[in-house]
């Protein structure tokens, strides 16, 4: 029988049998079909004029292409062979394009298009390395998520991440190995910034990817990498120190010193666990920390309270720098601390005159020294001895003593008329005047040698902001970590979804029915207190262009581009900058994204 329709995104003749024509090679035209028991044929419909029909009043088969199940982008060029001279177009395996051909009018197969436009809606470019991306039950290549949480593609595919959303497909051949394929530079000329496993170096590594007919060991940043082929054994308390590419930097014992400022070398059970951690200090100022884990390791620590080098069993992970391999390393790091020992004449003939600093007096004295034997609160000048000795209060005042000796908090608290100084080592923490609210005192960098990193409550910016402690002078807006300081120095955080609400004198602008907010502001009814605040506009906000600010730090931060509608990486400065920053692309994208700006 004969049927003519309309084309149709996809239609069944019956249960057994496939779609008749793919809509591809017959939009807009009508479709002349013929369905036996066994086979489906489908007229390409340049001209009906000139079709034959046999005495049972049927076309005659040799005018149909044969429709077979399969990917018609994978079928061979067909002529055919009849004599019509036909524009047509075929996917052409490959160069991975869609290229012009001549139709003789009969036969063929159905690799054979009307228009380019029919032949890349069908086919498209093919990134991949072995065979054809998926294709959906509505005919069209499947795209996927580039995210490492969940996989898009159907059982035996993955998800080949190309330069943009059309080479962005479930190519088939999925390893169940990635990390031990080989580097695939690929072909094309995209240029994309990629990592891969180097199984032999076992670090993840980073090269240019060309675009396509690539294979799994792909990786878009080095954390995806690292997630899926390098998972770190961090030893660490926070993260260890990385090289410029994201590489982590590990020592050794003979090469502690290799690792940067602020972080310090870490001896684990197994160089994988001898990396570089941070908030590297005084060893001897810090307390035992035994550690977690199950190896068991001989290791020596300096306890400050009996001035000695006692051995310890440490786990192997999730220490501190009060660590030593050896007794001799222990007490050649942390001899007896000046502060604390009596001036000593020492042995000899000589007379010399040296400085010593008498703890009861909190003052530096001379004495004369015999030439040997003497011990380390011993100094060639006042300078010298002053300056090892100043005072860790603000000002040069007096820390709390009892019985003539400074009392150190590192290990007891401090009485509510003091604050625990907390310095770069055990001498310098110690119990100081409080002076008044600490959130409200101003920054000070202090008066000592050392660099520290510290926590500050600015209350200009009305946040916890980073600054560098020099050990003493300091006073007690000063805070170890950010999550410490924020507990102390509430300020405004918590009131809006985004940014502080609107203040005038120094009270929170309310608002209402009846009441509203300045300009760029939305009436917000806040988590905190259950308060209508006045809380800054997204709508405004989301639609200005980010800032990175005029300071000199590199601060990973996401924007919403409004121009794409996507929440995009940029680098923060560390200062002004503007309300279209935020620490995640998850909260960019529920405040900006979401709300549809």
């Amino acid at each position: 029988m004969f049927s003519v329709h309309q084309p149709v995104q996809s239609a069944n003749c019956s249960a057994s049998h496939p779609v008749l024509c793919f809509f591809g090679h017959v939009r807009s035209q009508h479709v002349v079909s013929h369905r036996s028991n066994t086979r489906h044929f489908c007229v390409l419909p340049v001209r009906y004029k000139g079709l034959s029909f046999n005495n049972n009043n049927k076309i005659t088969q040799n005018h149909f292409i044969s429709v077979s199940e399969g990917d018609p982008c994978t079928l061979p060029l067909s002529r055919g062979s009849g004599n019509q001279f036909m524009d047509r177009f075929y996917y052409n395996q490959q160069t991975g394009s869609c290229q012009q051909f001549t139709y003789s009018g009969l036969h063929g197969n159905q690799n054979n298009f009307m228009t380019q436009q029919a032949c890349e809606e069908q086919c498209g470019p093919n990134p991949c390395f072995e065979g054809r991306p998926f294709v959906g039950a509505d005919g069209r290549t499947q795209t996927c998520s580039a995210s490492a949480n969940f996989n898009t593609c159907p059982l035996n595919h993955w998800c080949h991440i190309g330069s943009d959303l059309s080479t962005t497909v479930c190519c088939p051949g999925a390893s169940t190995n990635v990390c031990n394929l080989p580097m695939s530079t690929g072909e094309g000329n995209a240029n994309l910034d990629r990592f891969y496993y180097d199984a032999q170096s076992k670090t993840c590594r980073p090269f240019v990817y060309n675009g396509l007919k690539g294979n799994q060991n792909n990786f878009i940043s080095l954390r995806a990498c690292q997630l899926s082929c390098q998972p770190l054994d961090n030893p660490c308390i926070g993260q260890p120190a990385t090289t410029a590419a994201g590489q982590v930097l590990f020592c050794s014992i003979t090469n502690k010193d290799s690792c940067p400022v602020n972080f310090w070398c870490h001896i684990g059970a197994t160089p994988e666990t001898t990396v570089c951690c941070p908030g590297a200090t005084n060893p001897c100022s810090v307390p035992l920390a035994p550690g977690t884990g199950n190896a068991g390791l001989a290791r020596y620590y300096y306890n400050p309270d009996d001035r000695q080098c006692l051995p310890f069993q440490y786990n192997g992970k999730r220490g501190n720098q009060n660590n030593f391999e050896s007794q001799t390393e222990c007490e050649r790091t942390c001899p007896e601390d000046p502060c604390d020992a009596f001036v000593r004449n020492g042995e000899g003939s000589l007379n010399l005159t040296r400085f010593y600093y008498n703890p009861v007096e909190g003052d530096c004295f001379p004495f004369q020294y015999k030439g040997s034997k003497g011990n380390e609160n011993n100094f060639l000048t006042l300078k010298m001895c002053q300056e090892t000795f100043t005072t860790a209060c603000f000002g040069g005042e007096t820390p709390l003593m009892n019985n003539g000796r400074v009392i150190q908090c590192h290990n007891v608290p401090c009485p509510a008329s003091h604050y625990c100084h907390r310095g770069a080592d055990v001498r310098s923490t110690v119990c100081c005047a409080r002076r008044g609210n600490s959130c409200d005192q101003q920054l000070m960098l202090g008066v000592g040698d050392v660099t520290i990193e510290r926590f500050y409550y600015d209350t200009t910016d009305d946040a916890c902001l980073s600054f560098n402690y020099t050990g003493v002078g300091g006073n007690e807006n000063n805070f170890l970590t950010k999550a410490e300081c924020q507990i102390a120095c509430p300020g405004y955080r918590g009131y809006c979804p985004h940014g502080k609400p609107d203040v005038a004198d120094h009270r929170l602008t309310t608002c209402g029915i009846d009441t509203g907010c300045p300009r760029d502001h939305v009436c917000h009814v806040s988590k905190r207190g259950s308060k209508t605040v006045c809380c800054p506009d997204p709508a405004t906000f989301c639609l200005v262009r980010a800032d990175p600010g005029p300071c000199n730090r590199q601060i990973a931060k996401w924007a919403y581009d409004k121009t794409t509608g996507t929440c995009k990486k940029f680098m923060f400065s560390g200062c002004q900058g503007n309300l279209n920053s935020f620490d995640t692309v998850e909260k960019c994208t529920e405040i900006c994204c979401d709300k549809g700006y």
